[in-house]
């Protein structure tokens, strides 16, 4: 039996070892998705890296990760089932630094441009037609701003996006692992 995780919907299920290398389909989405021909229970995460040394310097014995972010977790019985929950746990604390690094540098971005924001101060008001005309100029400037700013935090937004990815699909391996273990005991 093997845990995998579809990677349309990212809900994890178990596949028959006859289902290893073959097109299975999901039973939350129904989309059809090929297993890996893999000797261990694996999940599909999308582009996020996890280190391949656990915190303290040792590698990981349970939890392995590709270079392509393919997880694969190997566990035989309760105690190494414990084991890489743990290890599991801790790549959840690495990705949850990496996204509040991501978060510290969206934060400075959008603090950039309350500060240039700031410096401007406020759009003219009155002045009749030319009035409007410096208006519609300083509105069309601003617009362009609020542009730049997107696209600044578009990359940041897109990692963040995939790190909660990866937080969610390591939270749901873990939940397999231990819903394995309960219905196996």
């Amino acid at each position: 039996m093997q845990a995998f995780s579809c990677p349309l919907c990212h809900e994890v299920f178990h596949v028959q070892d006859m289902d290893i290398g073959h097109d299975v389909i999901c039973p939350h989405c129904n989309a059809v998705t090929h297993v890996p021909d893999l000797h261990a229970p694996a999940v599909n995460v999308q582009q996020w890296r996890l280190p391949k040394m656990a915190p303290d310097g040792q590698e990981l014995r349970f939890v392995q990760v590709a270079d392509d972010g393919q997880v694969t977790v190997r566990w035989n019985g309760a105690a190494e089932a414990r084991a890489a929950i743990k290890e599991l746990r801790a790549a959840k604390r690495y990705l949850m630094l990496q996204k509040k690094l991501v978060k510290e540098q969206m934060r400075q971005i959008r603090e950039q441009f309350t500060s240039m924001r700031r410096r401007q101060g406020s759009m003219l008001r009155g002045g009749g037609t030319i009035g409007r005309v410096v208006r519609t100029v300083q509105g069309i400037a601003r617009d362009a701003e609020r542009a730049q700013l997107a696209n600044a935090l578009a990359p940041a937004e897109t990692k963040r996006t995939r790190l909660e990815a990866g937080i969610a699909a390591i939270d749901a391996l873990i939940l397999d692992i231990q819903m394995h273990e309960l219905h196996s005991t």
